[in-house]
Parts: structure tokens; sequence; C-alpha cells
């Protein structure tokens, strides 16, 4: 006999890797797995980046000086952390010309060293992105 995992495909694998979620209405929610793997601890404080040279390419750095604290929820039951920060949420979606009501999701990669400071890069998840595309046969 050989065994092997059979993987799972349902949209219950919300927790299975790094992530972030950006709403429309500025709350941007990290996974435990994401607070996890940027080691978060003693409620560091957030900053969001972006590549001046590549408008959908986003970061997350943490330091003593960033402009919000990272809160984890229930440090002995969820891991999880909320932010509210609605200028910066509008920015992120709207580098993506993202128009739904749903989430925009990103994986959290492993970080990157930047001028001697670590930045975690945010992978957008494309079927997160909702866009009006319009009709090619439409009227102007």
């Amino acid at each position: 006999m050989k065994l092997r995992l059979v993987e799972r495909t349902t949209g219950r694998d919300h927790n299975t890797f790094p992530k972030v979620s950006v709403t429309s209405k500025g709350t941007i929610y990290i996974n435990s797995k994401a607070v996890e793997l940027m080691d978060a601890k003693k409620e560091p404080r957030v900053s969001i980046f972006q590549d001046e040279e590549d408008s959908q390419k986003w970061f997350i750095h943490l330091s003593e000086h960033g402009y919000i604290k990272l809160k984890i929820k229930d440090p002995k039951k969820d891991s999880s952390a909320q932010l509210y920060m609605s200028d910066i949420a509008k920015k992120i979606t709207e580098s993506f010309h993202h128009l739904g009501t749903k989430s925009l999701k990103f994986k959290l990669l492993e970080s990157i060293e930047y001028e001697s400071k670590k930045y975690y890069p945010l992978e957008v998840i494309k079927e997160s992105i909702e866009m009006e595309i319009p009709d090619p046969n439409g009227r102007l």
C-alpha cells in the first residue's frame, strides 16, 4: 500500500497560508499564519510600502515607528490581527482597479531585505480581484 495526502480544493483554505485581506471599507485583516510569519511580538507598529516602479507591489514593514500598532485579537485563542486604515486600504484596492465589495486578498511572502530592513511582500490572489471590464461592442 502507498498512501498520498489528498489536498483540499474548497474555499475553506483561508488559514493554510499567510494571508492579508483588504476590504473596501478600510479594514486590513492579517491571519494567524501571517502574524506568525512576521514574528510579530510586543505589538510592533505597521507601515505599508508601495514600490514606486510597480504600483501593484505592496509590502508590510514592522518597526517601532510605524503608523499603527499590530494588535493580536486574542493571543490565547486567535493570533490574527485587524487594522483599520481606510486611506491605505483605498490606495491598495485602487492600484488593482478593484471595484468589488469583497476583500482583495494577498498571500504574505517571506521577508526580503531592503536597506537593511525586513519587508514582507504581498502577492495578490488574482481570483479575489473584481473589475468592471467594459463591453468592447457596447456604447461609448
